[in-house]
């Protein structure tokens, strides 16, 4: 009776884990010019909920407010340089806050690689 349970519970964990094991992230390219997102928020808006990857380029980011990941699993990732020192530059310009996570996110939402400047504290988001 007790071997029937468990025979379950093991192959529900192995079934979750080998369509999570097959999934693939989209990569979401934002720049100035000539990519298919010109700014990040975009990028985030578009992007599925767990998984994709919001790349950035060699650029500074001025967002006009903070920047929310609406809770998705995204991965932000910016550019390093030949020292691995963060290239691309995100700025609140001293007028807000830079990014706001605080919508349920998990530790999977990750900002990487970046250099995030001159934001405001408190505020709120439009």
């Amino acid at each position: 009776m007790i071997a029937r349970p468990l025979t379950l519970v093991v192959a529900a964990a192995f079934t979750t884990f080998s369509v999570a094991a097959f999934s693939v992230a989209d990569i979401l390219e934002v720049c100035s010019e000539g990519c298919a997102y010109r700014t990040i928020q975009e990028a985030i808006d578009a992007a599925a909920d767990e998984g994709d990857v919001i790349q950035l380029r060699d650029e500074k980011y001025t967002p006009s407010h903070a920047i929310t990941t609406k809770g998705k699993a995204v991965r932000i990732e910016g550019t390093v340089d030949k020292d691995g020192k963060p290239t691309s530059v995100v700025s609140g310009s001293g007028q807000h806050p830079v990014f706001r996570i605080n919508q349920g996110e998990r530790s999977t939402t990750k900002l990487v690689n970046l250099s995030i400047i001159d934001g405001k504290g408190g505020g709120s988001h439009p």
